[in-house]
């Protein structure tokens, strides 16, 4: 039996393809499927950033209707409007909770003692 150095396989069905270019198409074929998956990634994440920023958008919305409603009602407290506009959404929105609820508290016994 004479020896080919280019047979890969028993049946010799390779179509004279050697080892190296078989090495290429696969490292080429891995390196495309690497940039796919960081394409899909970096895609995402594009996404994802655009969402954040889109809610926090809608935070800050909320925040000015919260800190306009704390300065309108908020008798025992002073906060000054860039203060609290400094604050968090989620401070801004505790001390509304914290106003909202004092005053429920004063219409709840309102309607009590007058039987509203």
């Amino acid at each position: 039996m004479v020896g080919d150095k280019k047979i890969l396989s028993i049946d010799a069905d390779d179509d004279d393809l050697d080892v190296k270019s078989f090495y290429k198409f696969t490292e080429e074929h891995s390196e495309r499927s690497k940039n796919k998956i960081v394409n899909e990634f970096l895609e995402m994440g594009d996404r994802l950033l655009a969402e954040i920023e889109e809610k926090n958008k809608r935070k800050e919305k909320q925040k000015i209707v919260f800190i306009n409603y704390i300065l309108r009602h908020s008798d025992t407290y002073s906060y000054p409007f860039n203060e609290l506009l400094s604050y968090s959404y989620e401070d801004v929105r505790d001390i509304y909770n914290q106003i909202k609820d004092e005053r429920n508290v004063f219409k709840k016994l309102f309607r009590f003692i007058f039987n509203l």
